[in-house]
């Protein structure tokens, strides 16, 4: 039986220089790739990190963004990233394991507060998949409607991409046959 992971919320600012490399490194691995990018928006990105005996070998990463449903107000979205497990340890449900605590976490209005001195509680938790059915079997859905980037006032069609959605406590009645965009950002656009 594994050891139970220690899951542990770490604001990008107050990761070490060990642990950032850890991370990077960890991606890297899981990716097959060098993935890891440095742009500006990850430097307020809030990192999950699960670890085995001080080791990092579970990791994502959200960051804040505005999500409109059908142009209307912004939703505050909790929008997740870089979701890797060292791959000698992959398929054991650390990946789940983590991306639930995520969850809970951004749900919990009084520990961001607490913690991470963040007041508007998130609305909507997003990610872009690289494969969805993972990601469906914990609950999330696939957006079938169109996507857009927000740019200067006008929507640019995304028609290739694809956005999952996570239903929060607080998150209102959406459909996901609607038009869903984001605000434009350096690097991938979802």
């Amino acid at each position: 039986m594994q050891k139970p992971i220690q899951f542990q919320v770490i604001p990008a600012q107050r990761l070490s220089q060990a642990d950032l490399q850890s991370i990077q490194d960890l991606c890297t691995r899981a990716y097959g790739e060098d993935v890891w990018c440095d742009y500006e928006y990850l430097k307020a990105a809030y990192h999950v990190v699960g670890r085995d005996a001080g080791v990092i070998v579970s990791h994502a990463l959200w960051v804040n963004r505005s999500l409109s449903v059908n142009c209307a107000a912004p939703l505050m979205t909790a929008y997740v990233e870089y979701v890797a497990t060292e791959p000698t340890l992959q398929g054991q449900g650390l990946a789940s394991q983590l991306l639930r605590f995520l969850l809970n976490y951004i749900q919990n209005q009084e520990a961001i507060h607490a913690e991470l001195d963040f007041a508007p509680p998130y609305q909507l938790a997003a990610l872009a998949p690289a494969e969805s059915q993972f990601y469906e079997r914990l609950g999330w859905e696939l957006w079938q409607g169109d996507l857009y980037i927000r740019q200067q006032g006008d929507l640019i069609p995304t028609p290739d991409d694809d956005v999952m959605i996570f239903r929060l406590t607080t998150t209102p009645e959406i459909s996901t046959t609607d038009d869903l965009s984001a605000e434009w950002r350096e690097g991938e656009l979802w």
